[in-house]
Protein backbone atom coordinates (compact mmCIF):
# COMPACT_ATOMS: atom_id res chain seq x y z
CA UNK A 1 0.00 0.00 0.00
CA UNK A 2 2.80 2.42 0.84
CA UNK A 3 4.45 1.74 -2.52
CA UNK A 4 1.13 2.41 -4.22
CA UNK A 5 0.61 5.67 -2.34
CA UNK A 6 4.01 6.88 -3.55
CA UNK A 7 2.81 6.65 -7.16
CA UNK A 8 -0.27 8.83 -6.72
CA UNK A 9 -0.01 12.17 -8.50
CA UNK A 10 -1.53 15.51 -7.44
CA UNK A 11 -4.53 14.95 -9.75
CA UNK A 12 -5.39 11.70 -7.92
CA UNK A 13 -4.32 9.33 -10.69
CA UNK A 14 -1.44 6.87 -10.47
CA UNK A 15 1.68 6.64 -12.59
CA UNK A 16 2.54 3.25 -14.02
CA UNK A 17 6.24 3.57 -13.25
CA UNK A 18 7.71 4.87 -10.02
CA UNK A 19 8.64 8.52 -10.49
CA UNK A 20 6.29 9.00 -13.44
CA UNK A 21 4.78 12.44 -13.98
CA UNK A 22 1.55 11.50 -15.77
CA UNK A 23 -1.30 9.25 -14.71
CA UNK A 24 -1.89 6.00 -16.55
CA UNK A 25 -5.66 5.59 -16.82
CA UNK A 26 -5.74 1.79 -16.86
CA UNK A 27 -3.21 1.49 -14.02
CA UNK A 28 -5.17 4.09 -12.04
CA UNK A 29 -8.29 1.93 -12.30
CA UNK A 30 -6.29 -1.09 -11.19
CA UNK A 31 -4.86 0.84 -8.25
CA UNK A 32 -8.31 1.85 -7.06
CA UNK A 33 -9.60 -1.70 -7.39
CA UNK A 34 -6.68 -2.92 -5.30
CA UNK A 35 -7.28 -0.28 -2.62
CA UNK A 36 -10.96 -1.29 -2.38
CA UNK A 37 -10.04 -4.99 -2.21
CA UNK A 38 -7.49 -4.30 0.52
CA UNK A 39 -10.09 -2.36 2.50
CA UNK A 40 -12.61 -5.18 2.10
CA UNK A 41 -10.02 -7.60 3.49
CA UNK A 42 -9.58 -5.51 6.61
CA UNK A 43 -6.52 -3.45 5.76
CA UNK A 44 -6.63 0.20 6.76
CA UNK A 45 -6.23 2.31 3.64
CA UNK A 46 -5.52 6.03 3.45
CA UNK A 47 -8.92 7.69 2.98
CA UNK A 48 -7.32 10.78 1.45
CA UNK A 49 -5.60 8.71 -1.22
CA UNK A 50 -8.79 6.79 -1.94
CA UNK A 51 -11.02 9.86 -2.14
CA UNK A 52 -8.53 11.64 -4.39
CA UNK A 53 -8.52 8.58 -6.66
CA UNK A 54 -12.33 8.58 -6.82
CA UNK A 55 -12.32 12.23 -7.84
CA UNK A 56 -9.78 11.45 -10.57
CA UNK A 57 -11.97 8.62 -11.86
CA UNK A 58 -15.09 10.77 -11.84
CA UNK A 59 -13.39 13.54 -13.81
CA UNK A 60 -11.99 11.07 -16.32
CA UNK A 61 -15.42 9.50 -16.68
CA UNK A 62 -17.08 12.85 -17.39
CA UNK A 63 -14.34 13.88 -19.82
CA UNK A 64 -14.41 10.60 -21.77
CA UNK A 65 -15.09 10.93 -25.47
CA UNK A 66 -15.09 7.91 -27.77
CA UNK A 67 -12.14 8.08 -30.15
CA UNK A 68 -12.30 6.72 -33.65
CA UNK A 69 -8.69 5.58 -33.69
CA UNK A 70 -7.40 3.86 -30.52
CA UNK A 71 -8.80 0.37 -30.24
CA UNK A 72 -10.69 -0.56 -27.09
CA UNK A 73 -10.76 2.93 -25.58
CA UNK A 74 -14.37 2.07 -24.66
CA UNK A 75 -12.98 -0.74 -22.48
CA UNK A 76 -10.88 1.87 -20.67
CA UNK A 77 -14.06 3.76 -19.79
CA UNK A 78 -15.99 0.60 -18.91
CA UNK A 79 -13.28 -0.54 -16.51
CA UNK A 80 -13.15 2.92 -14.92
CA UNK A 81 -16.93 2.81 -14.37
CA UNK A 82 -16.63 -0.69 -12.92
CA UNK A 83 -14.09 0.48 -10.34
CA UNK A 84 -16.28 3.43 -9.39
CA UNK A 85 -19.15 1.00 -8.83
CA UNK A 86 -16.91 -1.15 -6.63
CA UNK A 87 -16.04 1.95 -4.62
CA UNK A 88 -19.72 2.76 -4.06
CA UNK A 89 -19.54 5.81 -6.33
CA UNK A 90 -21.37 4.60 -9.44
CA UNK A 91 -21.69 7.08 -12.31
CA UNK A 92 -24.92 5.77 -13.79
CA UNK A 93 -25.25 8.63 -16.25
CA UNK A 94 -21.87 7.76 -17.76
CA UNK A 95 -22.74 4.07 -17.67
CA UNK A 96 -25.94 4.70 -19.61
CA UNK A 97 -24.16 6.88 -22.16
CA UNK A 98 -21.55 4.20 -22.78
CA UNK A 99 -24.21 1.49 -22.99
CA UNK A 100 -26.03 3.43 -25.72
CA UNK A 101 -22.91 4.31 -27.71
CA UNK A 102 -22.54 2.89 -31.21
CA UNK A 103 -20.27 -0.04 -31.99
CA UNK A 104 -19.46 -0.83 -28.36
CA UNK A 105 -16.76 -3.48 -28.29
CA UNK A 106 -17.63 -6.87 -26.82
CA UNK A 107 -14.96 -6.46 -24.14
CA UNK A 108 -16.35 -3.10 -23.06
CA UNK A 109 -19.89 -4.47 -23.00
CA UNK A 110 -18.86 -7.32 -20.69
CA UNK A 111 -17.00 -4.97 -18.33
CA UNK A 112 -19.84 -2.44 -18.35
CA UNK A 113 -22.30 -5.21 -17.51
CA UNK A 114 -20.13 -6.03 -14.48
CA UNK A 115 -20.38 -2.37 -13.43
CA UNK A 116 -24.18 -2.54 -13.60
CA UNK A 117 -24.20 -5.78 -11.60
CA UNK A 118 -22.00 -4.31 -8.86
CA UNK A 119 -24.16 -1.17 -8.81
CA UNK A 120 -27.24 -3.27 -8.06
CA UNK A 121 -28.66 -3.23 -11.60
CA UNK A 122 -28.25 -6.94 -12.20
CA UNK A 123 -31.23 -7.13 -14.55
CA UNK A 124 -29.54 -4.68 -16.93
CA UNK A 125 -26.31 -6.67 -16.72
CA UNK A 126 -28.13 -9.90 -17.60
CA UNK A 127 -29.86 -8.26 -20.56
CA UNK A 128 -26.56 -6.82 -21.79
CA UNK A 129 -24.69 -10.13 -21.72
CA UNK A 130 -27.43 -12.18 -23.39
CA UNK A 131 -26.06 -13.19 -26.76
CA UNK A 132 -22.72 -11.40 -26.31
CA UNK A 133 -19.70 -12.98 -27.98
CA UNK A 134 -17.70 -15.08 -25.50
CA UNK A 135 -14.70 -15.76 -27.68
CA UNK A 136 -11.86 -13.28 -28.10
CA UNK A 137 -9.38 -13.58 -30.94
CA UNK A 138 -5.74 -13.46 -29.78
CA UNK A 139 -4.43 -9.91 -29.57
CA UNK A 140 -2.14 -7.63 -27.56
CA UNK A 141 -3.01 -4.09 -26.51
CA UNK A 142 -0.36 -1.95 -24.84
CA UNK A 143 -2.75 0.74 -23.59
CA UNK A 144 -4.81 -1.64 -21.46
CA UNK A 145 -2.16 -4.40 -21.22
CA UNK A 146 -4.83 -6.55 -22.81
CA UNK A 147 -4.89 -10.08 -24.16
CA UNK A 148 -7.61 -12.52 -25.13
CA UNK A 149 -7.15 -14.51 -21.90
CA UNK A 150 -7.33 -11.36 -19.75
CA UNK A 151 -10.57 -10.40 -21.47
CA UNK A 152 -12.02 -13.90 -21.01
CA UNK A 153 -11.25 -13.58 -17.30
CA UNK A 154 -13.25 -10.34 -17.18
CA UNK A 155 -16.12 -12.13 -18.93
CA UNK A 156 -15.91 -14.90 -16.34
CA UNK A 157 -16.15 -12.38 -13.51
CA UNK A 158 -19.25 -10.84 -15.11
CA UNK A 159 -20.90 -14.26 -15.42
CA UNK A 160 -20.34 -14.82 -11.70
CA UNK A 161 -21.68 -11.37 -10.83
CA UNK A 162 -24.84 -12.07 -12.85
CA UNK A 163 -25.27 -15.49 -11.19
CA UNK A 164 -24.78 -17.43 -14.44
CA UNK A 165 -22.84 -20.16 -12.67
CA UNK A 166 -23.33 -22.74 -15.42
CA UNK A 167 -21.83 -20.34 -17.94
CA UNK A 168 -19.12 -19.35 -15.48
CA UNK A 169 -18.01 -22.96 -15.01
CA UNK A 170 -17.52 -23.36 -18.76
CA UNK A 171 -15.69 -20.04 -18.94
CA UNK A 172 -13.54 -20.93 -15.92
CA UNK A 173 -12.25 -24.06 -17.64
CA UNK A 174 -11.40 -22.00 -20.71
CA UNK A 175 -9.47 -19.47 -18.61
CA UNK A 176 -7.71 -22.15 -16.59
CA UNK A 177 -6.68 -24.04 -19.74
CA UNK A 178 -5.28 -20.85 -21.25
CA UNK A 179 -3.32 -20.01 -18.10
CA UNK A 180 -1.87 -23.50 -18.01
CA UNK A 181 -0.95 -23.73 -21.68
CA UNK A 182 0.06 -20.21 -22.72
CA UNK A 183 2.56 -17.51 -21.84
CA UNK A 184 0.75 -14.94 -19.72
CA UNK A 185 1.54 -11.56 -18.22
CA UNK A 186 1.07 -10.44 -14.63
CA UNK A 187 -1.98 -8.50 -15.88
CA UNK A 188 -3.57 -11.68 -17.19
CA UNK A 189 -2.67 -13.64 -14.05
CA UNK A 190 -4.18 -10.92 -11.85
CA UNK A 191 -7.52 -10.72 -13.66
CA UNK A 192 -7.76 -14.51 -13.90
CA UNK A 193 -7.12 -14.84 -10.15
CA UNK A 194 -9.78 -12.26 -9.32
CA UNK A 195 -12.35 -13.93 -11.56
CA UNK A 196 -11.63 -17.47 -10.40
CA UNK A 197 -11.64 -16.24 -6.80
CA UNK A 198 -15.10 -14.76 -7.26
CA UNK A 199 -16.33 -18.06 -8.67
CA UNK A 200 -14.84 -20.03 -5.79
CA UNK A 201 -16.48 -17.66 -3.34
CA UNK A 202 -19.84 -18.12 -5.03
CA UNK A 203 -19.90 -21.92 -5.26
CA UNK A 204 -17.97 -22.64 -2.06
CA UNK A 205 -15.20 -25.15 -1.56
CA UNK A 206 -15.82 -28.70 -0.45
CA UNK A 207 -13.96 -29.82 2.67
CA UNK A 208 -11.92 -33.01 2.68
CA UNK A 209 -12.59 -35.63 5.32
CA UNK A 210 -9.25 -37.32 5.97
CA UNK A 211 -8.47 -40.26 8.21
CA UNK A 212 -5.16 -41.96 8.93
CA UNK A 213 -5.19 -45.50 10.30
CA UNK A 214 -8.89 -45.11 10.94
CA UNK A 215 -8.51 -41.90 12.95
CA UNK A 216 -9.95 -38.63 11.70
CA UNK A 217 -7.45 -35.85 11.03
CA UNK A 218 -8.61 -32.45 12.21
CA UNK A 219 -8.96 -30.12 9.25
CA UNK A 220 -7.15 -27.22 10.94
CA UNK A 221 -4.01 -29.31 11.42
CA UNK A 222 -4.15 -31.30 8.19
CA UNK A 223 -1.43 -31.32 5.58
CA UNK A 224 -2.02 -33.61 2.61
CA UNK A 225 0.29 -34.17 -0.34
CA UNK A 226 -0.16 -36.19 -3.48
CA UNK A 227 2.05 -36.79 -6.51
CA UNK A 228 0.62 -35.21 -9.69
CA UNK A 229 1.75 -36.11 -13.19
Amino acid sequence: LQQLYSRQLPDGGFSYWSGGSTADEWASSMAGQFLKSASDKGFKIDSGVFNSWKNFQKRASVNYRRSSSPALDDLQQAYRLYTLALAGASDEAAMNRLKLSENLSSQAAWRLAAAYAVAGKKNIAVDMTAGLERNVEPYRDGRSFGSSTRDKAMMLETLVLTDDIAGAMVSAKDVADAIREEYYTTQTAAFASVALGRLAGKIGMEALNISVDGKAVKEAAAVWTSELD
